[in-house]
This record gives C-alpha cells, structure tokens and sequence, in this order.
C-alpha cells in the first residue's frame, strides 16, 4: 500500500498542473484589442475595431457613422492590407449570447473588443450567392448570416491575416 503513495502523489501534482493550465488557457481572452486592430486569437485573424468611415479613438470607442454601402462599393474598400472577409469569417465575430442594449437591440458582438454603433447595421461579406445577390452577416439578430440583393446598403468590417 505504500509504494502506491509515490504515485498518488505524482497524480494529484499532475492533476492540480493541468487544472492550473486550462485555468490559464481560459483566461486568455479570445479578442485581444490593439488600438485600432483587434486580433482573433482563435483564426489568426486581424479586425479593424470599427466599420469603414469610422475611426478608432483611444476612451471614446468607434467615433463617427459608419458607411453603408453597395457589395461593388463594399469591395472597392479593400486595399493592399485589408480585404471584405468572407461570410464565415464574419460570423466568427458573434457571441453565443447576447447583451441587450439601451435601446432594446440584443448585440451578439464582444463589445469590449468591437464596441457596437450608434446606428446598428448589417455587413457585407465577400461570399458571393448569384451575380446579383450576396451575404450579409447581422450581429443584432439570432440569425447571422443571410442572403440579400448586392444593391442593398450595409456596412463593411475589414480584416487581414495574422502576419507570420
């Protein structure tokens, strides 16, 4: 009975390791704000923290409207360092619950990391259905991702891979 002590031991010590471990892999959050950028731990990839035509300022969050747009205009945003992120891209984004906001609006969004608009909206994505309908992905509904005619308005999050 008493050589299995060493043993029991071994296996409480390692227990009480690998607790602490998946206690600090847990305290890792998942969206790590850097400024105007947030990073997605979990998929690599790099947000911009507010819509196109807003600007991230440093105590007040996403300042100014952003821009609602066509899918062409929508696309027409990206550039040598930020493209339109596809549909399932966007909607890793959401949040499994919900906080309702001030106005009654249910917000499926960290709003640490992604502060949500005045004017809440919809964005585009680049994933294509027909030449002449697209996916939006929404954050105010328990429905992410829909389809919509590519002349509707919404607004664009733009994101770019993790740099190696």
């Amino acid at each position: 009975m008493s050589s299995w002590r060493p043993v029991s031991l071994c296996v409480t010590v390692l227990a009480l390791c690998l607790a602490s471990l998946a206690q600090a892999v847990a305290a890792e959050p998942r969206f790590v704000p850097r400024g105007a950028e947030v990073l997605d731990t979990t998929t690599g990839l790099t947000w911009a923290r507010c819509g196109v035509g807003q600007h991230w300022r440093a105590g007040a969050g996403c300042v100014g409207a952003a821009e609602k747009m066509s899918f062409a205009e929508a696309q027409i945003q990206a550039n040598l360092n930020w493209r339109l992120p596809t549909a399932d891209e966007l909607t890793t984004l959401r949040t499994a619950t919900g906080h309702t906001r001030a106005n009654g609006a249910v917000h499926y969004m960290d709003e640490e990391a992604f502060p949500p608009s005045a004017e809440e909206s919809s964005y585009w994505s680049s994933s294509g259905v027909t030449p002449i309908d697209g996916v939006a992905v929404t954050f105010f509904d328990e429905h992410p991702a829909f389809v919509t005619n590519r002349l509707e308005l919404y607004a664009v999050r733009l994101v770019r891979r993790k740099a190696p």
